[in-house]
């Protein structure tokens, strides 16, 4: 049937039921009718109408919600356009079916080449590479087509362009290059002098330890300040 949602409340089909006063036709569905009104001059299907004309039949009105059209009767021949029958050919029987050779079985495909690719170790700039033992060499592990568990090791190489060059002086890596001292017990640390190219962890320590120096050395002067107000106080005192 139909789904009232997806149909226009115009959709029906309209028969000619007789003849009003101007020699148009009315036109009657089973609820609704189609007609001139003579009145304001439009075709009008209930409330809908269409704009001022004066054709005789409704089809094609101008400015109308909805379009009128002829149903043809659908008179025809419909056959299906397959593969035409052959003369004097007869159907095959049950018994000549089976008797049938299966077809042959299609020729399986050659097996495609497969290209082989191979990881390469990305290339660093030379300023990030000289960090004590850190990025000497990665390792790797893995299982191979054997199922055989296979350890690589690989050596980091510099990228050519970035050797000799010069690098900015907020870069992460020169910072690190550039800065040392000693971890002082004041701070926090041990009295051992910084490395050479510091690791970023000893650089965190070492921004850690000008924290704690710059809060034991403001403790100390609240302490000395503290001290001298009391030496005031006490000397005020006693009349000195």
């Amino acid at each position: 049937g139909q789904v009232p949602d997806l149909v226009s409340p115009f959709d029906g089909v309209f028969c000619p039921s007789q003849l009003d006063a101007s020699g148009r036709f009315k036109y009657q569905s089973a609820d609704r009718v189609l007609a001139f009104d003579r009145d304001v001059g439009k075709w009008c299907l209930g409330s809908s109408c269409s704009k001022i004309t004066n054709q005789a039949s409704p089809l094609e009105v101008p400015g109308a919600d909805f379009d009128v059209v002829n149903v043809s009767d659908f008179d025809g021949e419909f056959l299906a356009a397959g593969v035409p029958n052959e003369a004097g050919a007869k159907p095959l029987s049950v018994e000549d079916a089976l008797m049938l050779k299966p077809p042959r079985r299609p020729q399986q495909p050659w097996m495609p080449e497969l290209e082989e690719f191979k990881a390469e170790q990305p290339k660093y700039a030379s300023e990030c590479l000289n960090y004590e033992n850190l990025w000497k060499e990665v390792s790797e592990t893995f299982t191979n087509e054997e199922d055989e568990e296979v350890m690589t090791i690989s050596k980091l190489e510099a990228e050519p362009a970035t050797k000799e060059a010069t690098i900015p002086d907020y870069h992460p890596c020169e910072v690190a290059k550039n800065a040392g001292g000693i971890f002082g017990p004041y701070g926090g640390g041990d009295g051992s002098t910084a490395p050479e190219n510091m690791m970023y962890s000893d650089w965190n320590d070492c921004m850690q330890g000008d924290i704690e120096r710059d809060l034991a050395s403001a403790t100390a002067g609240y302490h000395g300040a503290l001290s001298g107000f009391i030496m005031d106080m006490v000397e005020e005192g006693l009349g000195a």
